[in-house]
């Protein structure tokens, strides 16, 4: 059997990807199996099964799709204005709270919907509330979303993925040289009014 033939018995056209030829090769064996249709329908199973083998082998060709990504070190990685961290949701949260605890002072929290505002002062920067949610991901990857808005308006908060990054240091037991309990220091800040959520 060749390539338009096979196209022809499974109904697809062209260059179909390996699930378009999944879904038409299931759809048709549904309908004409032996234990479904009958005995008389053996031969058109046969050869939906075929044409199903030669274009299986020319999609198995293919490139195969971009491994996942690697899953975040134990402390946890920053990525733009969220933590990411490879522990389920109640203890992502339990992780992050301890470490609002540590450094600020915790004025909002919600264990059932993994939420907390905590109230720090990073060094150079007027106290900012700190606004942190939990979203458990299928891969095993706590995300926690962080909002921060500096509570006395002249004296702004630094910018949330700075923010994130110091977070996720100091999940991981990191600490920056110097560094006093409630007035965290940022490396490399961003200019300040790249601030607020966003």
């Amino acid at each position: 059997m060749n390539r338009e033939e096979a196209l022809a018995v499974l109904g697809v056209n062209g260059q179909p990807d390996g699930a378009a030829l999944r879904r038409a090769y299931r759809r048709l064996l549904r309908r004409h199996h032996p234990d479904v249709a009958g005995a008389d329908t053996q031969a058109a199973t046969v050869r939906i099964i075929q044409a199903y083998r030669v274009l299986r082998g020319q999609a198995d060709a293919e490139p195969a799709p971009a491994p996942p990504p690697s899953p975040p070190p134990p402390g946890g990685r920053a990525e733009g204005d969220a933590v990411c961290l490879a522990l389920p949701p109640h203890e992502a949260f339990l992780l992050l709270l301890d470490v609002a605890q540590r450094y600020g002072e915790v004025t909002y929290l919600d264990r059932e919907n993994g939420l907390f505002e905590t109230v720090i002062e990073f060094e150079g920067y007027g106290p900012c509330s700190v606004m942190a949610t939990m979203q458990g991901r299928a891969t095993g990857v706590t995300e926690a979303f962080l909002c921060c808005e500096p509570l006395i308006p002249s004296r702004p908060s630094p910018a949330i993925p700075e923010v994130a990054a110091w977070l996720s240091a100091a999940c991981s037991g990191g600490a920056a040289p110097g560094e006093a309990p409630g007035r965290p220091g940022l490396d490399q800040l961003v200019p300040p009014d790249q601030g607020g959520c966003q």
